[in-house]
This record gives C-alpha cells, structure tokens and sequence, in this order.
C-alpha cells in the first residue's frame, strides 16, 4: 500500500560535526521507494532515509542474490538514525568507528541467520534434501549484503553548500545545475568528447567539449556493505557546490531506466511536484518501471531529491 506523509520544521544555526546547519533557508528533500513487482511478488529491497534535522541522507540497495537483503537495507538506516550525531563526523577516527560499528552490527546479523532452521519438504528424497540444505547453508554465507549511498550536508561563509559523502556500491550520488547540466557523480559513465579526450575524474569536465552517453555497469560484480567496506570511497571526502544545485542519492534503479543524466533530470524536473501525491505518484512510477523493464529488466526504484530552499524545509516521502 502506498504512504505518504509530509514533516515541516524550521532549522536552527547550530554547530555539529564540523558542519554547520543551514539557516535562512532549508533544504527541500523529495524521498521515493518503488519495489519492483515481478509475477505478483514484491522485491522491495531498498531503503531511503532522511534526517532533517542533521541533514542526513542515505539510500540502500539490498542485493537481490543474497538472502536477508532487505534486513540489511533495513539496518543500515537503523544504524544511521541512532548513530547520526558522529556519522560523516569530520573526525576520521571517529566515523572510521561508526562505519566498523555498522559492518559489525551487518555480520552479526549473518551469523545468526546461519543459525536459522531450514526448512526442506520431508517430501523429497533425502539426497535432494540434503543438496538444498547444503545450498541455503552456502548462500547464508553471504546473507545480509547491501549498497549504499550517504551524504551530511552543512553550510559555511561563502554562500557554497558542503557535503561530506560515504558510498559503497553502485547506489550514487548525482549534483545537478539548476539548467540540469551534471556537475558531479559517483557513477560509473560512458563519456564522447569531441576533442577526443574524456573527464580527469567523476563530475569533472575536460576542456573539450563532452556529452554524457549514458550510465553504465562495468562489471557484473557490485562492491557491497559488509564485505567490500574497506574499498569503498575514501572516508567522508568534503565537497563544495553552488547554494541552487540539485542532489540526487539514487540506486541504480532509477539509473537504469535512463540513457542518460539529461533524460533523468529532465523525467525528475517534469514530474518532482506529481511524486509528491500519492495516488498520481503510483502512475508515474508504474510507467517508470515499464520503461525499466524494458531496458535492463524491472528493479526496485528509489531515490532522494535534495534541493536549497531560501524559507521552509520540507520532507516528502512516497512509498509508490
């Protein structure tokens, strides 16, 4: 069933964690949670979660191979919301602790799924019973896994908004002009450049004129929370961006339904205020997943929209 519901407050011009708190303004933040439904059955293996008052963002993509992947989406924004006064903290040492404190909290969770009693139909011989035992015993191995994607955001004196980010896996983060033109992502892409030369780096141009193709998977093997943390991007790295830029923390989902980054802010500008309502939302994320579908195969769509607002903050959270 979808849920909509919307939180309004007003932030105060306090210090936390390095970052201060916007005042004057507010940031704006659109959430929206779209399972994928295949043959009746429901994926629903994302998690989005924003905290206002810490201006905290974060989105997981529970990996469909492994058993218990929405109980790790789950946990990590758990974890988050009880931990969000030293998480992205400016001090290393200190969100180095909250992230091994979550990749615990992740493996706890295996350990004792592994434990779990398994359930095979007496009916079957006992040799095939004991081929599915021994085959849910090794998939438990690897049970509890997720990507995600977390950014804490701050004002400081220049009139530029400050973003400290955490990411592992292929959920992102995209930074969009107000004209739509990229300013950043995390995402792996495919680049054509005129002059023959491709971007330095992620979100950074050359000077040869470059249209972004489209977003695209390098490899069929995705870095995930807890296995693959220590690879992930460097702890809490601190970015700059114009006060009106648009921020995108997306799975990639929503980044597969897309030939490209134009495609996707111009889908997102046409239809940011429809999302918002619950019964019309439904209708844009349905064809949303048809255009999915497709293209790659259905998936679980979520994301979060994140955008400056010189009076009020509001929070609008769909579930479609």
């Amino acid at each position: 069933m979808s849920e909509l519901s919307g939180i309004s407050s007003q932030l105060s011009a306090v210090r936390t964690e390095g970052l201060a708190l916007i005042a004057d303004g507010s940031l704006e933040a659109l959430l929206v949670r779209s399972p994928a439904v295949e043959d009746g059955e429901t994926k629903d293996q994302d998690r989005v979660l924003w905290l206002e008052k810490e201006q905290i963002a974060c989105v997981c993509d529970g990996t469909t191979s492994s058993p218990y992947a929405d109980e790790a989406a789950q946990f990590v924004v758990d974890y988050l919301e009880c931990h969000h006064r030293a998480w992205l903290s400016a001090d290393a040492h200190v969100f180095q602790s909250e992230v091994d404190g979550l990749v615990d909290g992740l493996l706890r969770l295996r350990h004792s799924a592994a434990n779990r009693p398994i359930r095979v139909p007496e009916v079957l011989a006992a040799p095939v019973r004991l081929l599915l035992e021994q085959d849910v015993k090794e998939k438990r191995r690897y049970s509890h896994r997720t990507t995600m994607i977390s950014a804490r955001f701050g004002c400081g004196s220049d009139d530029m908004l400050y973003m400290r980010l955490f990411k592992c896996g292929d959920s992102e983060l995209l930074v969009f002009r107000p004209d739509g033109k990229l300013l950043f992502t995390t995402a792996e892409v495919r680049w054509e450049t005129t002059g023959g030369r491709s971007p330095v780096g992620a979100g950074e141009m050359s000077t040869a004129p470059t249209r972004l193709l489209c977003f695209h998977h390098p490899s069929s093997v995705t870095e995930v929370m807890p296995d693959k943390h220590i690879h992930a991007a460097a702890w809490a790295p601190e970015f700059r961006f114009p006060v009106d830029s648009c921020f995108l923390l997306t799975t990639d989902g929503l980044l597969d339904a897309f030939p490209g980054s134009t495609d996707l802010f111009t889908w997102l500008q046409t239809n940011y205020c429809t999302l918002a309502d619950e019964e019309a939302g439904a209708v844009v994320m349905r064809d949303l997943h048809a255009q999915l579908k497709q293209r790659r195969g259905d998936d679980d769509i979520s994301f979060i929209a994140i955008s400056y607002q010189p009076s009020t903050i509001s929070t609008t959270r769909s579930e479609l």
